[in-house]
């Protein structure tokens, strides 16, 4: 396992040489122009009971309650990570209908710009809710959402229990 994720960060670290653009750094920062990327490394964070594993190569989040494991698919393109301020853990808030984390997927753009999608999931009681919709903006990630776009996706209206 180890292997397969040292050859996948090495294979992004071509990927990044051959375009020409800043090698990231082990954290998957890239300082060269300010702009900050991230290296397809697993991710695993645990939110309100359940441990969260996403697959950044694949944006499939999994799931994992007790002995109960879940599979979703995340509607962002490839790579995706979970979202976190500069420097700091991935960002956890809590709201009247769960936590909530945004998983976030970055293209650069015009600089200094990205095209970024984001989707929030919302954990209650033990279950996983994937937001409907993916709000895009053009900022650059790591970025420090405002409590506004936690709570956006929090009371998503399609969510099924509502």
């Amino acid at each position: 396992m180890v292997l397969r994720h040292l050859t996948a960060l090495a294979g992004v670290l071509t990927l990044y040489a051959c375009r020409g653009e800043p090698t990231p750094s082990a954290s998957g920062a890239v300082d060269a122009e300010g702009a900050v990327l991230h290296a397809s490394l697993p991710e695993d964070l645990a939110v309100g009971g359940v441990r969260l594993h996403l697959d950044p190569d694949s944006c499939a989040l999994t799931s994992l309650r007790a002995e109960q494991i879940r599979s979703h698919r995340l509607a962002l393109a490839p790579p995706c990570h979970f979202s976190a301020p500069p420097g700091a853990a991935p960002r956890v808030v809590t709201t009247a209908a769960g936590e909530v984390v945004i998983v976030e997927s970055s293209r650069p753009s015009a600089a200094p710009d990205c095209d970024t999608g984001l989707q929030g999931l919302v954990v209650r009681a033990g279950e996983v809710r994937l937001a409907s919709e993916i709000q895009e903006v053009t900022a650059c990630p790591p970025y420090a959402w405002d409590d506004i776009m936690y709570h956006t996706f929090a009371f998503d209206r399609t969510d099924p229990a509502r």
